[in-house]
């Protein structure tokens, strides 16, 4: 899963911040033997009973995600909103970095995405200026200078008009 990805990046991250919103599958348990292997990982439980909602809701969660760790690594350059479905090779984080220290009007960055069809990818078309809402890296730069992303459907594509509107790249 998505954790062993993370747990195997060449680059660790400094903090990994799972937010639980209610799930009632056996994540916690999951998670928790996880964070006792890897002090990096956290688990915060966000109370029990929240449907899965698109828009402000999954804007709300990252928003309380980061002041959680923001609060505990102020001086963080980027932070990875990551969903738990997808996975990343194990220099993913490695490359990141190094684009982000490489070009720092990035506001936004993410992975070209790609779906497993019958053993074989293929790759989701969007345009090259839209990141992946999945799985977006941001400047925290950027996004201390915004407040607030966005909250509403299409916040994964408003977010990127915004950051380019501000004059990062995306």
């Amino acid at each position: 899963g998505i954790l062993s990805d993370i747990t195997n990046q060449s680059l660790k991250p400094q903090i990994c911040l799972v937010l639980n919103d209610g799930s009632e599958d056996e994540t916690v348990d999951i998670v928790e033997e996880i964070a006792g292997r890897h002090g990096f990982i956290q688990l915060v439980k966000m109370g029990g009973g929240l449907q899965y909602r698109l828009g402000a809701h999954i804007v709300g969660l990252f928003e309380k995600g980061l002041e959680i760790v923001l609060g505990q690594q102020p001086g963080l350059e980027f932070v990875v909103k990551m969903d738990a479905d997808i996975s990343v090779p194990p220099d993913c984080f490695e490359i990141i970095s190094k684009e982000i220290s490489d070009n720092p009007v990035t506001g936004i960055i993410s992975p070209l995405a790609f779906m497993e069809i019958n053993g074989g990818k293929v790759f989701l078309k969007s345009p090259e200026w839209h990141t992946s809402g999945a799985f977006k890296i941001y400047n925290t730069r950027f996004l201390k200078e915004i407040g607030s992303l966005p909250r509403g459907l299409g916040w994964d594509c408003a977010d990127n008009v915004l950051a380019i509107s501000k004059g990062y790249k995306t």
